[in-house]
């Protein structure tokens, strides 16, 4: 249970900025000045609530006289007390001297991390320690005065300005009461999740004090890493930007380093208003048990069996044992003597577990092969409490679902267009759907023939360096044509396909022309197509042979006149292949 009391004041008076008097040409000679400001306070008093200066507290002071820069950006000191003032800061620095007339003060404290122009900003970290921050607590203020005359160590040289700050970030003050840890073990981390961005690089303009800042990046969440582990009778502190949480629910999960809790929400948050306080008593709630959940690994995709499983990755809705609920994927699973990997997960996840997963895996031959989650290869079956059995990624597998719309027509690596390590000439991809091949016909008749072949060429299949063996591939294929201008005569020519095996390892794109280190078939005649979405050919248990580290699968389109005389005339012959999939065979 969390309960919450919100808005305990941490100062909130202040004076609105206006256009000063300008001023006559400001010289660039340095002097050192005393101000005295009203006693607006950055350290935690033993009240828990209200704040004061503390010797050796810093603020930065820009004066404007009109739009014209006076100084920026300078640094002053917190000296101490006014003496005889009772209730007035003394700080001092040094600045340009200036000109006499009226000011305009813009102050910050403590000096922040970025300057540009009148735009101040701050970071407030997604990982604290909980502990109270003074240099976490923004100050801004804005005042109109005299200029600033230099201290010659009188009384009257120190400066009077009315700079009333103004507290910038919210800040939460959690106490865990006797009786309510339930995760029956030391918290050494929290993470806190909001509803909206928390943390980041804050940035304020000083000329426009009441707007909200800016943040960037984003995260909203905010996790305390502990100096000692905390339990029931501990209060601690988080800093936050400021914002409305209301109608939105507000995440905590502790954890004592190995164990976790199970989450606990809240819709009790309010406005989170700058310069106030939100404070949380706070259950923690009992330990969300975790197992060891046995996976078994069907090789039949990848045609031997996987040795090792570098990756899961876990879809929307679930998540690995971690304080960041999103967290989706785990990395280098323990074998277990019988073949099988344990993952660990939450025990709950158990009984509700996904229908697929994404895999990264290995074996005896190959490395680093990649079945993506959404693509329908690591399908799940047989789950029990314990356990189930997962389908293996194929060796190679390529849909086109993830690519969007591309051409190209000279020979080009394709790793812009979402295929990493692929290159075409004459070749183009269909959104979502498949990958072309094209041939273009300047002419080719009885006498005349000018034709261009078109290409694709996977990436290298995921082979370990050495190693040496046969695969099967499947794909689908079919072919349309495309008219240029005063294009005739598609019908007289057909659409061949030249497929096999090229070894090329990592480096330019392939020519369209260039030769086959393995010819599965040559000029192989393509049936035309009707819908894209379901090409007319479809290939199975193409054997390639020889395949190592650098091979990679090819397609080289070029076309056959069906009579000898006809005549074809500016025409592109586009075969499309799509659903490639790769299996190991012995």
């Amino acid at each position: 249970m969390v309960f919450l009391l919100a808005a305990a004041a941490l100062a909130a008076a202040g004076t609105s900025c206006r256009d000063a008097e300008p001023a006559s040409d400001l010289p660039a000679r340095q002097v050192e000045v005393s101000i005295c400001i009203p006693e607006t306070r950055t350290a935690l008093d033993d009240d828990g609530l209200s704040t004061r200066w503390e010797k050796g507290d810093r603020m930065a002071l820009w004066a404007y006289a009109g739009d014209k820069e006076a100084f920026a950006n300078a640094p002053f000191v917190y000296y101490g007390g006014k003496p005889g003032s009772g209730s007035k800061a003394l700080f001092t620095g040094s600045v340009s001297a200036m000109q006499p007339g009226t000011y305009t003060y813009y102050a910050a404290s403590p000096v922040p991390a970025r300057v540009e122009g009148t735009r101040v900003s701050y970071d407030l970290p997604a990982v604290q320690d909980g502990a109270w921050h003074g240099e976490r607590d923004v100050l801004l203020a804005c005042a109109e005065a005299p200029e600033l005359k230099e201290n010659r160590d009188a009384a009257s040289d120190i400066n009077p300005l009315d700079l009333r700050f103004r507290h910038k970030v919210h800040a939460v003050k959690v106490t865990i009461p006797a009786g309510r840890n339930r995760f029956g073990r030391p918290v050494r981390r929290l993470r806190v999740e909001f509803p909206r961005p928390v943390a980041g690089r804050l940035t304020w303009d000083l000329a426009a004090q009441d707007d909200a800042p800016s943040i960037e990046p984003v995260s909203n969440a905010v996790t305390l890493e502990f100096a000692r582990p905390v339990g029931e009778g501990d209060s601690f502190w988080l800093f936050i930007a400021p914002g409305d949480m209301t109608g939105g629910a507000v995440r905590f999960t502790a954890t004592d380093g190995e164990e976790f809790s199970w989450p606990i929400e809240t819709a009790a948050f309010r406005n989170c208003a700058a310069g106030e306080i939100t404070t949380v008593t706070l259950t923690v709630p009992a330990l969300r048990p975790q197992i060891d959940y046995r996976l078994t690994v069907d090789p039949a995709q990848l045609g031997e069996a996987v040795t090792e499983i570098d990756a899961v990755e876990l879809p929307d809705g679930y998540s690995f044992p971690s304080l960041d609920l999103a967290l989706r994927r785990a990395e280098r699973l323990r074998a277990n003597g019988d073949g099988t990997f344990a993952l660990r997960i939450f025990e709950d996840m158990s009984g509700d577990f996904p229908a697929e997963l994404g895999l990264t895996v290995g074996s005896a031959n190959t490395v680093g092969v990649v079945g993506e989650l959404g693509t329908g290869q690591c399908t799940v079956s047989g789950v029990t409490a314990s356990g189930c059995t997962v389908k293996a990624p194929y060796l190679f597998y390529e849909n086109f679902s993830g690519v969007g719309d591309h051409s190209t027509e000279n020979a080009a690596l394709l790793t812009d267009w979402g295929l990493y390590g692929w290159s075409g000439a004459r070749a183009a991809t269909v959104a979502a759907t498949c990958i072309m091949a094209n041939c273009h016909v300047s002419t080719h008749s009885g006498i005349t023939d000018s034709r261009s072949r078109g290409r694709v060429d996977t990436a290298p299949m995921p082979i370990r360096a050495g190693k040496t063996l046969a695969v099967s591939v499947s794909f689908d294929m079919g072919y349309d044509t495309q008219n240029g201008a005063l294009g005739t005569g598609a019908g007289n020519s057909t659409a061949t396909c030249t497929f096999g095996r090229t070894n090329a390892a990592a480096g330019p794109a392939i020519d369209a022309d260039a030769a086959f280190a393995h010819a599965v078939f040559s000029d192989r005649s393509v049936s035309g197509l009707s819908d894209a979405n379901n090409l007319p050919d479809k290939l199975t248990g193409q054997r390639v042979p020889g395949c190592g580290s650098s091979s990679r699968l090819s397609w080289q389109i070029y076309t056959t006149k069906r009579s000898w005389g006809a005549t074809t005339t500016n025409v592109t012959y586009r075969c499309h292949i799509d659903n490639i999939r790769v299996t190991i065979v012995q």
